[in-house]
């Protein structure tokens, strides 16, 4: 399913699954019948993406601004000349945030290409009644893991996970650091250069967002951001919580009658430990080698 994302057939509109999307590809699947099958939260949908595909995110936050305009230069070749899309509807939020308004401060041409939030269709499609509730969670408290990038993506960003989820019957209980005032789930603790990109310093800032998240009390956590999905599964074994941690669509799904493939156990594993094997600390200057043309060169 992943390698078939790889496609450059054009399309007019795509899914733009993000690193955290190939990383954790079960959140597109839901169980039946002792196999697995696509979630109709994605009935429809044409998914286009891969890890040589990335936003930039990482390097935008790490303040690799010269490796950034390379990114808006090859975002703009595969989006628009490639793909030739009209529409990229975005499951990570920082996806989103980098192609429709930082991207183009770089050099990216996104004109004429619309980008739309995953979560703010979800939000439309159950509002609407096109994705109809079929379980509640009266009496359920959660509590919200803030997105970084919906501080910036645009106003009122906050809203569309507090609506979904009262949609679906929960109580929200407010972290003390929520909305603009948020906790980073550790991913920015460490692409930072004033942490020299050190994976414990994304251990102890995650384990911060972790332990504020699940301070209230309330019966579980959900994140809408895929990034801190996958930050959270990892400190996870660090840090012992009996709160369960819950992606939004997980939620939706069970709402609307799919059962969920929950994998995160395993992400969080597989991360953890292929960071303290492969990343090694050191002192010699690292040069990002040009990503300008690099995805297109193995088609």
């Amino acid at each position: 399913m992943v390698e078939s994302w790889r496609s450059l057939d054009p399309v007019d509109e795509i899914l733009y699954p993000g690193c955290s999307g190939v990383n954790m590809p079960y959140l597109m699947l839901a169980k039946q019948g002792g196999g697995t099958v696509p979630s109709r939260l994605f009935d429809g949908m044409v998914v286009r993406g891969s890890i040589d595909n990335c936003c930039g995110e990482t390097y935008f936050r790490a303040g690799l601004f010269d490796t950034v305009e390379q990114v808006a230069r090859r975002m703009t070749r595969y989006l628009r000349d490639l793909l030739k899309v009209k529409r990229v509807m975005c499951i990570c939020n920082a996806c989103g945030d980098m192609i429709a308004n930082i991207l183009p401060q770089f050099g990216a041409d996104t004109k004429g290409i619309e980008v739309v939030p995953l979560i703010k269709y979800l939000h439309d499609k159950l509002r609407s009644g096109a994705l109809k509730v079929v379980k509640r969670f009266d009496g359920k408290t959660i509590t919200i893991q803030e997105s970084c990038h919906a501080k910036i993506y645009e106003a009122g960003f906050y809203d569309y996970p507090r609506a979904i989820l009262k949609m679906l019957g929960f109580e929200i209980l407010e972290a003390r650091h929520a909305g603009d005032t948020n906790l980073c789930c550790g991913i920015g603790y460490g692409f930072s250069r004033a942490s020299s990109y050190s994976k414990m310093a994304i251990i102890k800032g995650s384990t911060s967002c972790l332990k504020n998240a699940t301070s209230t009390g309330a019966d579980m956590v959900c994140t809408y951001c895929g990034g801190c999905q996958e930050m959270f599964s990892v400190v996870k074994n660090l840090y012992w919580t009996r709160k369960p941690v819950w992606y939004i669509t997980e939620l939706i799904q069970l709402a609307i009658g799919e059962e969920p493939v929950r994998r995160h156990g395993a992400t969080g594993r597989a991360v953890l430990a292929g960071s303290f094997r492969k990343q090694q600390r050191g002192k010699e200057t690292f040069f990002v080698p040009d990503v300008s043309d690099l995805p297109h060169s193995k088609y």
